[in-house]
């Protein structure tokens, strides 16, 4: 499919989620803190995490940068925030009964899980909390490995897609991230009517989006990440604003099978921008990168 592209004029024409609608999705939620209710570490296999038995940690693949969460309460939303070595907080939604798969993207070193459940009009109470130190394999194995908003396996759709273009690269990491890139951005259109009815704790399905071809800032940015991660390549999920409006977007990092270590250069991409605008005006605005401003990285 190819879309109609339109000028930026004379600032920046991004299609943006509202920023009421974006801060609940992205959990910019109200925590009213109580007592957290025990701080033991417990696997899913032992069931009971907390006095009452509503939330669990299981940490057996924190070396590949991972964990994975549950909540086994009654209310309607939960949240989980991970506290890293690096001093930051990034919250993530959780749903009943769901494993909700968490990276650590703060890299080695220990980590505070706080788990909260809605007592009612988005006020959250932590139910339970736990530690655990994380010693990663590869400094950047948080950044390769399928979650909550870079969800796929080795059968999805846009799996198959992305080994395609890697193929048609030659391999080449550098060509298959641009490859990517203009392949989003040649088939999937901005939907309005998803962001006019966004609600809280959306999750991105990049399958959904490649069929559809059409989504959210988040769903370009979520299928650019599951894509680029699935062939090896390192790419982060970032979120926070661009200009007034909360937005989400890609850095990714060409580096090499073989060298596992911290020192690449983060290369911006904003899959909705370029969907939208032309390349030179969209180049301008990367370059600068004066318009965007980070909140959470996933």
């Amino acid at each position: 499919m190819v879309k109609k592209r339109s000028r930026i004029i004379p600032g920046v024409k991004v299609m943006l989620l509202s920023l009421a609608a974006a801060c609940l999705m992205s959990g910019l939620f109200l925590l009213r803190a109580e007592a957290a209710s025990g701080s033991e570490r417990y696997a899913f296999s032992d069931i009971v995490t907390d006095p009452d038995a509503t939330a669990g940690l299981e940490t057996g693949h924190a070396s590949d940068g991972y964990v994975v969460a549950r909540y086994l309460g009654d209310k309607e939303r939960a949240r989980v925030t991970i506290t890293g070595p690096d001093g930051s907080t990034t919250p993530w939604p959780l749903k009943k009964d769901e494993e909700t798969v968490i990276a650590l993207t703060s890299g080695s070193g220990p980590y505070r899980a706080m788990f909260y459940e809605d007592t009612g009009n988005f006020n959250f109470a932590a139910i339970f909390e736990t530690v655990f130190i994380a010693t990663l394999k590869d400094p950047l194995a948080p950044f390769l490995a399928a979650d909550y908003y870079a969800p796929y396996t080795e059968d999805s759709a846009c799996v198959k897609k992305a080994h395609e273009l890697y193929d048609a690269a030659g391999g080449d990491e550098k060509s298959f991230i641009r490859e990517v890139y203009r392949f989003i951005t040649s088939t999937v259109v901005y939907d309005e009517d998803l962001a006019g009815e966004l609600y809280a704790d959306y999750r991105p399905d990049p399958d959904r989006t490649l069929e559809e071809g059409k989504g959210i800032c988040l769903d370009y940015t979520a299928l650019m990440a599951a894509m680029l991660r699935s062939c090896g390549v390192p790419a982060r999920v970032m979120t926070g604003n661009f200009g007034a409006y909360y937005h989400s977007w890609v850095t990714c990092a060409p580096r090499g099978k073989d060298n596992l270590t911290e020192d690449v250069a983060w290369q911006i991409y904003d899959p909705t921008l370029g969907a939208s605008n032309d390349s030179g005006d969209v180049a301008r605005v990367l370059g600068s990168k004066r318009d965007y401003a980070l909140r959470y990285i996933y």
